[in-house]
């Protein structure tokens, strides 16, 4: 009877616990208590008793994501669709936020600059939300109460399905794709757009709004119910800006039974749709149907599940009729019989239309280096999309293609290097073209129970093994000189982030009782609030946090990319202050001289006792008077972090900022510099004349402004 009113039930326990518990264990003794369940790990220490339940995921990597996708601008922004945690997007190194509660299937950044903190995600089925001006398909104003949005029921869609979004052809707006059991298409995506007009929707090929009329039409564009629901959309082409509208656009549409390219023609708002794989036209149902030794097919084999599409080439030299290749990511099958399994060996993992009219079996199922274990996704290299990565039930393959000869192959090899061997249910990549070293190109996996992950597959992969302290809370230090853009103000007047306002110098007093053993964790850090005003006169403001003039406890949140932790003993931390004036701003152009450069390096790298000039001293120093030079100690300069630092697990080091005796509005400048021994400071990494250029092109520094 109270099944879903479980505050009313005496017995009921589990308060501050996630829904959906799966495993139950309880200590010899009885007082502890841990619960496995959708949100990860939960424990009571008083025999499980009402209220006694938190979380212990510190440093865990327990969601159950389904879904994840790459900010195209920025390498930090990463969303991902979850099961019973809804969506979430990063908000730091490790921390992630809620942005839609419930459950969470296929999710999309905008795609357009000056739009990065919109995104849309799936709820479920046909319900898809986002941040900003977004006006899903299914909502529509209620004709006899015009300001009231009314849900239309009825429209099929998959629980969790894919989706896709190109720019449009005007600044700020996104093309953006759906499907239920059609597809479904917006040129009018612009979180920032007036409220009114509402966002305009249409199913392709018919290419005009089925739901608009009093009258629902819930057949329009469906190929039949023999094709069952929309997995998921790609785009094959967005194709070219004609005006304000496109034409020559191409889309690939995968169903749970068929494949449909859906294609404009040329010159208007008139789409064709060409159906390239529909098990309704050959049933295979067995393993012999599909042809033997590898050979291609004209249809492609259902036996088991089509889980995921994607595009191969676009276009083809010479070959004005090529539709595009692409891969198909299958689950494989087998069934169980009265002397143990019968695998259907033909039925391959993976296969790739040639754009023409045949479908290939890439190898992945059978190949010595490849896997039988199903496959659930799909993605090309945009670098170079004869690389494909496949996520399956035991991690993910990397795979190349050879076209030389009449027939096509590939190689594999396990790709699992800095990832888990374990169910990856999608994948994304961030690909920077721009960006130094010859690129800077993520991949991230979706792992299901285990989070999202992240391998740097660049050409020169520079960003791995890297210790570094963030400029701001999205900042990764893999492309430097680190942008200001704000990722997350949902403003038009988007602020920038400030140079000096690190969230890795953390300033308390006192410490808060909650931060387990005195020193916080990234989590604690985000949910801190420290009183940040703005202050200076109105030609050179700055953002500053207050503080008083007593001993502060401040912390350096240190970040080190690796799985292999890095040892606290082996990881140094400096903390040091400066005095600033108001005409001095946040600092950026404050000078840093080449002595003050190496003295920095050799109190760290030598344990050197060092002289820094320019009145810069040690975060303890008394502030009864401010000599030009001050000599400072390894000893009682250089900290370590509370423990070893790995990718999962930043830890901060804690310092005493010794502030009793300053003046009321006196301005400091913190500079903390972090050195460990698998990434070690040089001097020349300290490239640049001011604390701007250091801080901005330097991971190893950051910056914090604090005024009494």
């Amino acid at each position: 009877a109270n099944n879903l009113k479980p505050y009313n039930d005496p017995t009921f326990a589990g308060s501050g616990v996630h829904a959906d518990v799966h495993i139950i264990r309880v200590s010899d003794d009885g007082t502890e208590v841990l619960i496995g369940c959708d949100g990860g790990v939960f424990a009571s220490s008083t025999s499980g008793a009402p209220a006694s339940f938190s979380a212990r995921n510190t440093g865990l990597a327990i969601t159950e994501c389904g879904f994840v996708a790459s900010h195209p601008g920025h390498p930090g922004p990463v969303v991902a669709g979850t099961q019973d945690n809804g969506v979430v997007r990063r908000i730091g190194d490790t921390i992630w936020e809620m942005a839609f509660a419930g459950d969470g299937g296929g999710v999309h950044f905008h795609p357009r600059a000056n739009r990065e903190a919109f995104l849309v995600g799936q709820y479920v089925k046909f319900t898809w939300r986002g941040n900003g001006r977004f006006h899903p398909p299914d909502v529509r104003l209620n004709t006899a109460s015009p300001n009231t949005p009314v849900t239309i029921g009825d429209e099929p869609a998959l629980f969790y399905s894919g989706i896709a979004a190109v720019p449009g052809a005007t600044a700020g707006k996104a093309r953006l794709a759906i499907g239920s059991n059609r597809l479904w298409l917006t040129d009018d995506w612009d979180p920032l757009a007036p409220a009114t007009p509402r966002m305009s929707w249409r199913t392709l090929p018919t290419a005009d709004d089925p739901l608009s009329a009093a009258a629902q039409d819930f057949e329009q564009d469906k190929i039949d119910d023999s094709a069952g629901k929309v997995v998921s959309v790609r785009w094959i082409n967005p194709g070219v800006v004609n005006g304000t509208s496109f034409r020559n656009s191409k889309l690939l549409v995968l169903y749970e039974r068929a494949i449909a390219r859906i294609y404009q023609v040329d010159g208007a708002d008139r789409w064709e749709r060409e159906i390239l794989a529909w098990s309704k036209k050959k049933r295979i149902t067995q393993n012999s149907d599909i042809p033997a030794s590898g050979a291609p097919s004209e249809k492609l084999p259902m036996l088991g599940a089509w889980s995921e599409i994607a595009i191969h080439r676009a276009t083809k030299t010479g070959d004005a009729a090529f539709k595009g290749s692409f891969y198909v990511s299958t689950t494989g099958a087998s069934e169980m019989t009265s002397t143990g399994i019968n695998e259907f060996d033909r039925m391959d993992t993976l296969w790739w239309f040639d754009g023409t009219d045949k479908f290939y079996p890439t190898g992945l199922r059978n190949n010595a280096n490849g896997t039988k274990a199903p496959a659930f996704c799909v993605l090309c290299d945009p670098e170079n999309p004869d690389i494909v990565y496949v996520g399956t039930a035991m991690g993910v393959w990397k795979g190349t293609i050879n076209q030389s000869a009449a027939t096509p192959t590939w190689s594999w090899e396990m790709f699992a290097l800095g990832l888990p061997e374990a169910f990856v249910q999608d994948l994304s990549i961030h690909w920077n073209s721009s960006a130094p070293n010859g690129g800077l190109k993520l991949l991230r996996a979706a792992v299901q129970s285990r989070g999202v992950w992240e391998v740097d597959i660049s050409t020169n992969p520079a960003s791995v093994g890297k210790t570094y302290l963030r400029v701001h809370n999205l900042d990764t230090r893999q492309v430097l000189p680190t942008r200001l853009t704000h990722l997350t103000d949902e403003t038009t007047a988007r602020a920038r982030y400030p140079r000096c306002l690190s969230p890795d110098i953390v300033v308390v007093n006192p410490v808060p009782p909650a931060w387990v053993g005195g020193t916080p964790t990234e989590a604690d850090v985000a949910t801190h609030s420290p009183l940040v005003d703005t202050i200076g006169p109105v030609d050179n403001q700055i953002r500053a946090q207050s503080v008083t003039a007593a001993a502060q406890s401040t912390f350096v949140l240190v970040h080190h990319r690796h799985t292999r932790p890095v040892p606290a003993t082996e990881t140094k931390v400096v903390l040091v202050k400066r005095r600033m004036g108001v005409a001095e701003g946040d600092g950026g152009g404050i000078m840093l001289s080449a002595a003050w450069k190496t003295a920095i390096v050799n109190l760290l790298i030598n344990a050197q006792n060092v002289t820094l000039d320019d009145h810069w001293k040690r975060a303890d120093a008394a502030e009864n008077n401010n000599p030009v030079t001050n000599a400072v100690t390894a000893a009682n300069t250089v900290e370590n972090p509370a423990g070893p630092v790995e990718a999962r697990m930043p830890r901060a080091a804690s310092f005493n900022l010794n502030l009793a005796a300053a003046s009321a509005g006196q301005r400091y400048l913190l500079l903390a510099i972090v050195s460990s021994s698998r990434d070690p400071l040089t001097v020349a990494k300290l490239a640049g004349g001011n604390v701007n250029d250091i801080v901005l092109n330097c991971s190893h520094v950051c910056a914090r402004v604090v005024y009494v």
